[in-house]
């Protein structure tokens, strides 16, 4: 039944993401706002969210232990920012799958540290999602750069994001569910402070984009608030990146949908370019289920 956690958080992701390119480009031709002004507003909206697990927990950290928050919360928040320029830069439905080599990353950091192995349907599943990811993305129009860079981006952004998970799922009983995760969004609200300089607060003023903006940061944190609470309280981060990964499916159907309406790319795809995109999202559906009916 956890794994509904990260489905749900799936689809709320790529609505986020939905919600970012808006921002970035509110209408054809203007220039909106850039990834570190979404990032601040997303995670303070995360660190407020978070505040309330505190009391869910009363284990005590040890002294030695100090440095993990500190790791965890910039582990995130370079993950944030690197997603965020991904998506700014190129097609959603280019980054997101590729953000979905997560689960290769993430079943090869566990077998690493874990003393139980990952079984064999495991294993095949993330090649799997693998091979879907390698398909949608070998299907992009982008020009050459902007692909390159557009997958360079999200690429960084999933090395950040795996070692982040693995963590959570290693450090957290020790410290206390509830007391670790309200730490670590606690620091990525204060290590976001620095940023401040490079708000762009001359777009709030516009009321459009303010409200743009408050729905990106409340999906943003309500995805992450997901995911991270299955990691913490259910550990199994293998299985629940593969299903994170169908976040992939969703962004291709979206980017079909509203393919007319985005300002990039996407929108002068070929129905051959998307058919191949849905191909590819079909082999990560296939892992998914795949993972889901390995027992625990």
């Amino acid at each position: 039944m956890h794994l509904f956690i990260p489905l749900l958080a799936s689809i709320i992701f790529v609505a986020s993401l939905i919600c970012v390119k808006r921002v970035a480009n509110p209408r054809p031709g203007k220039t909106g706002l850039g990834p570190v002004t979404v990032l601040f507003f997303s995670n303070q909206a995360m660190a407020l969210a978070f505040t309330f697990f505190w009391r869910q927990s009363y284990a005590l950290p040890s002294l030695e232990s100090v440095w993990q928050p500190l790791a965890l919360a910039s582990l995130f928040v370079l993950g944030m920012l690197f997603t965020f320029a991904a998506i700014r830069l190129g097609d959603i439905s280019i980054a997101t799958p590729i953000l979905g080599v997560k689960v290769v990353i993430v079943a090869v950091l566990l077998s690493t540290i874990s003393s139980n192995a990952l079984s064999v349907s495991i294993w095949l599943a993330a090649a799997m999602a693998f091979l879907g990811i390698g398909l949608i993305q070998w299907t992009g129009r982008a020009q050459p750069k902007h692909a390159l860079r557009t997958i360079a981006m999200a690429l960084m952004a999933t090395v950040f994001y795996a070692h982040f998970d693995v963590l959570v799922q290693s450090w957290a009983p020790t410290w206390g569910r509830g007391r670790l995760l309200s730490i670590i969004f606690w620091l990525v609200g204060l290590f976001s402070l620095p940023l401040l300089p490079w708000v762009e607060w001359k777009w709030l003023k516009e009321p459009e984009m303010i409200g743009w903006l408050g729905l990106t940061s409340i999906l943003t944190a309500l995805q992450a608030f997901l995911m991270v609470i299955a990691l913490a309280y259910f550990g199994d981060a293998a299985r629940v990146n593969i299903v994170f990964a169908l976040r992939g499916m969703w962004a291709v159907a979206l980017a079909w949908v509203l393919r007319k309406s985005l300002t990039s790319e996407e929108s002068e795809l070929s129905y051959s370019a998307f058919r191949l995109r849905f191909a590819g999202a079909g082999l990560l559906t296939a892992a998914v289920f795949l993972a889901i009916a390995e027992p625990i």
